[in-house]
């Protein structure tokens, strides 16, 4: 409690001094998924063959049972983008990430459903990358657009991000949540709410950290408070919470939903087994914008 007050009166201030503090208009209404999809492209491997996944089924029908076809999606370690935008989501979605000369680097993707969103650049923004957020080529860089209606009309400002992997890894992870917090806050204040999701590669006080980068930087942001203890599961012992999300604040959303074994004290090591190979080792994560 004393945290939110601290971080309600350090907005407040800055809105009255000049920072972007103010919360966003009306939230739109959006399914939100958001999923890492291990070196998909490439059979799931770092030494997997490229353009090949025999996964695309299993995906597919992984996808479609837990009701994962959201209106807004982000994927992370998208090796083949192409095979995701046409296989997988059978180019129903607006698609959008970026081109780099490594044929093996795991993208970042922002998808939008095609039938009622479309994705375009965010206003006064050459492109849909924050390049800075990428260290000189060291790491990924992040992927940024506006969900718009079909008509046009701006909804929501979406980020998705794949941060520097590995426990020790902390002090990049924050430097990237800066450079990202920069970013944000010499947008063009529009009031369309923020929502930034992604694989974070969360350790220890990493949240708590990113939380202040936010907080220093005047954006009105708020972790979406996921009551599931893990999204990613390597082992029957070894399991982690890595994908998070920040979102606007004021604006509502129904509480995530983890689909898959990550929380299931009940797999076996066959059940895990098959998931990791016929899917991933991360578990997509839901939830809804509402009103």
């Amino acid at each position: 409690m004393r945290h939110a007050l601290l971080r309600a009166l350090s907005c407040g201030l800055l809105a009255v001094f000049g920072g972007r503090a103010a919360a966003a208009g009306p939230a739109p209404k959006l399914s939100v998924t958001f999923f890492n999809i291990r070196y998909f492209g490439m059979d799931g491997e770092v030494d997997g063959t490229l353009g090949h996944d025999a996964r695309v089924p299993t995906l597919k029908a992984h996808l479609a049972a837990h009701k994962l076809l959201a209106d807004v999606m982000v994927f992370e370690e998208i090796v083949d983008v192409a095979m995701l935008t046409e296989q997988v989501l059978e180019n129903r979605y607006d698609c959008r990430s970026y081109e780099v000369s490594d044929p093996r680097h795991q993208h970042v993707v922002l998808c939008a459903r095609a039938a009622a969103f479309r994705l375009v650049r965010d206003a006064g923004a050459k492109g849909f990358t924050f390049d800075d957020i990428a260290l000189n080529g060291r790491v990924r860089p992040a992927v940024h657009a506006t969900v718009a209606s079909k008509a046009g009309a701006p909804l929501l400002h979406l980020v998705g991000l794949h941060l520097k992997a590995m426990e020790n890894m902390g002090a990049m992870r924050l430097e990237q949540m800066k450079l990202l917090a920069a970013d944000l806050r010499a947008r063009p204040d529009d009031g369309v709410p923020t929502l930034i999701v992604g694989d974070m590669n969360t350790f220890g006080d990493d949240p708590a950290a990113f939380q202040t980068a936010f907080d220093a930087a005047g954006l009105p942001l708020h972790e979406v408070e996921n009551p599931a203890a893990y999204t990613w599961r390597g082992t029957l012992s070894t399991r982690s919470k890595l994908d998070r999300a920040w979102l606007t604040d004021g604006v509502a959303a129904t509480a995530p939903a983890v689909a898959g074994p990550c929380n299931d004290q009940t797999a076996t090591r066959e059940a895990l087994k098959a998931y990791y190979d016929e899917v991933s080792d991360h578990c997509a994560v839901s939830f809804a914008l509402t009103p």
